[in-house]
């Protein structure tokens, strides 16, 4: 059960972490995403794989 709570926490801030990012590439505009476009989106991809790859050992 303690698992399970640590897993919700981590989850919690990971996707709060997803949902910063996007607002503030949303008001710097498409033009920062060319700037560092390459870093960003994999570090987005990497950090999102993890995030559903928890909520599945969540749930099972």
């Amino acid at each position: 059960m303690k698992k399970k709570a640590f897993l919700l926490i981590g989850m919690g801030f990971e996707a709060a972490v997803l949902l910063w990012f996007f607002i503030y590439i949303g008001q710097k505009g498409d033009h920062y995403f060319d700037m560092k476009g390459s870093i960003t989106s994999v570090l987005v991809i990497l950090v999102m794989i993890v995030w559903f790859y928890q909520f599945i050992r969540l749930f099972r």
